[in-house]
């Protein structure tokens, strides 16, 4: 009998010690669940704009990865600001959802990538044929000339002139780039009805307002923007953060 107790007292004392320790053990904070999160989804859109970057410099449309780059971005956004909210289950989920939708961003880039390169090969092989025949066209053309003890001077010239031009057309059209605008970037506060008209310059305290920003890329290529915004009120000195243009150090992600 005495045994039996004994066995039921050590067991009783065991489960008290483990609920203690597992009581006592570290757990992982939720904002810092969510801070690892968001990080990791930042990772993540860096990572596919890279991505992005190799395929629209090799010659891809890239069109359908930017719209997938900003719905990812759109998310991790959101996250963000759920967990500057306090947020953190929230923040958690979106910047899940973020790094879910990116899943195969980076096989598609890569096949892109490959695809314009392949594409790249073949109208360089293209090119040098059409060089080699508008080449051929005029000595060929030259040698009957003189077959023909130089006769018809202008009619042959102007054939073989033509006929070099239309085979030579391709090539020329690569080589001959008409002047082209200065790249740049627009950006724009919006009003609640996304127009740059109507926002709010005084913006009184306790009132809700709705205003856009808009980003017109128009550089030739994808960009990856990162905006702060501040609001400040009439005590408040102008923002001057970023210092001078030629001063500013640049980001070492990939234009």
């Amino acid at each position: 009998m005495s045994t039996i107790k004994t066995a039921k007292f050590v067991l009783i004392l065991s489960l008290l010690l483990f609920t203690f320790l597992s009581g006592s053990m570290p757990k992982a904070l939720p904002e810092t669940d969510a801070s690892q999160a968001i990080v990791s989804a930042q990772q993540k859109l860096i990572e596919c704009y890279k991505k992005t970057v190799e395929a629209e410099k090799a010659g891809a449309n890239v069109t359908e990865l930017t719209i997938r780059l900003n719905e990812a971005g759109d998310l991790y956004s959101k996250a963000t600001f759920a967990l500057k909210n306090g947020h953190y289950d929230l923040a958690i989920q979106l910047a899940n959802q973020s790094i879910n939708s990116l899943a195969d961003f980076a096989d598609k880039a890569a096949i892109l990538r490959d695809e314009a390169i392949e594409a790249q090969n073949r109208d360089f092989t293209f090119l040098i044929f059409t060089s080699v025949g508008a080449i051929a066209v005029i000595c060929g053309g030259l040698v009957i000339w003189r077959l023909l003890g130089r006769r018809y001077h202008t009619f042959f010239l102007m054939a073989i002139f033509i006929s070099a031009l239309i085979l030579a057309s391709p090539a020329l059209s690569r080589l001959l780039v008409y002047p082209r605008t200065e790249f740049f970037t627009e950006m724009w506060i919006l009003d609640p009805n996304h127009r740059a008209e109507n926002y709010p310059f005084n913006i009184s305290s306790g009132q809700c307002y709705n205003i856009y920003l808009s980003i017109a890329n128009r550089l030739g290529s994808c960009a990856y923007y990162m905006v702060q915004v501040k609001f400040r009120n009439s005590t408040q000195p102008l923002p001057t953060s970023f210092g001078p243009i030629d001063e500013r150090t640049p980001s070492n992600l990939p234009s």
